[in-house]
């Protein structure tokens, strides 16, 4: 990406024949919304037209649509209405390109801004190899003079013995090797700080890559199943994989799907409650979701628990015989 401020705008844009053809479309208002964007995003792209979220990285309609904050419906009907007008190109790849930049941008001072970004990143990988090759060096030099400093150490030890001014002065050159052995150390930390620094930031910008993606292909994953595009927003799914993780998240969204919720709100409210009552294992999800039990209809295991029957009464002869002429 370049700093690119500021980009050209005709002001009787309006007036050409296909942004007429547009203002006869229903959705004409995203179409011409979605156009302002584009040339903004080449703009900041500031590849002659091209538009990526980096070389190796180009953007999807799902990613669009996230950006710019608009329906998936409504975006994949804006870019094939300005790909049929011509003012767009798609390729392969699906890196979108617009047509005849050139002719209505300042090219030559993007360009040259481009090379000004290019020298500051060659300018700055320079400076980190040199800074790596500071510490190893230093780290040497550590080593050195710490073994310099024990061999003086002995030399000193046996001439006490013979020349007290002597010993002074060697003290005092000991003293001034240990300064520099600290000087070194701390350099040696502040310079280990920095790198440390920069490694957490490329590992957040990772992080936050990789949850991108995941919210994409969980969004995809509900849409796919209950069929209603754009069902899920990809915001509140970031934030949800961010807090729990992407395998409760997907277990929460097989749930609502199975009670027929697939919206944030019903998965939100699952995920709030596992946190604060314990996350379940994949087992125990899967059961749930494939059996459940009504209001009342939960079997009591307890209800008879405890209960023996009495046993019944045995009788003799003359009692039987007494009872069956009472009987009779």
């Amino acid at each position: 990406m370049s700093d690119i401020k500021w980009i050209k705008l005709s002001t009787n844009m309006h007036d050409d024949e296909k942004m007429k053809l547009v203002d006869a479309m229903p959705e004409r208002d995203t179409i011409h919304y979605l156009w302002i964007r584009l040339l903004i995003q080449a703009g900041k792209t500031n590849a002659n037209g091209l538009i990526y979220l980096n070389e190796n990285i180009p953007y999807t309609d799902e990613m669009l649509s996230t950006i710019f904050s608009r329906p998936l419906a409504s975006i994949r009907l804006a870019l094939k209405v300005l790909s049929d007008f011509q003012m767009i190109e798609i390729a392969e790849n699906n890196v979108i390109r617009i047509v005849n930049w050139e002719r209505h941008q300042n090219v030559e001072g993007m360009d040259r801004v481009r090379d000004q970004n290019r020298k500051r990143v060659q300018n700055y990988r320079e400076k980190k190899k040199q800074l790596e090759a500071v510490v190893n060096e230093s780290e040497e030099t550590s080593v050195e003079i710490e073994e310099h400093s024990c061999a003086e150490s002995k030399e000193y030890s046996i001439e006490v013995t013979n020349d007290m001014c002597d010993i002074t002065k060697k003290s005092c050159n000991v003293t001034d090797d240990k300064s520099n052995v600290t000087v070194t150390v701390q350099n040696k930390r502040e310079n280990k700080n920095k790198i440390k620094n920069e490694n957490n930031k490329d590992r957040e910008i990772k992080k936050e890559d990789d949850i991108n993606s995941k919210s994409i292909e969980l969004a995809k994953y509900c849409e796919l199943i209950a069929g209603i595009p754009n069902v899920l927003n990809l915001g509140a799914l970031k934030l949800a994989i961010g807090v729990h993780g992407q395998e409760y998240v997907k277990m929460a969204i097989d749930i609502a799907l199975k009670a027929n919720k697939p919206n944030m709100t019903y998965i939100d409210g699952i995920l709030k409650n596992w946190r604060r009552e314990g996350y379940p294992d994949d087992k125990e999800v899967k059961k749930n979701v494939n059996r459940s039990y009504g209001k009342n209809s939960n079997p009591d295991k307890n209800k008879f628990a405890g209960f023996k029957p009495k046993e019944p009464r045995s009788l003799t002869g003359e009692q039987r015989k007494k009872a069956e002429e009472s009987l009779i």
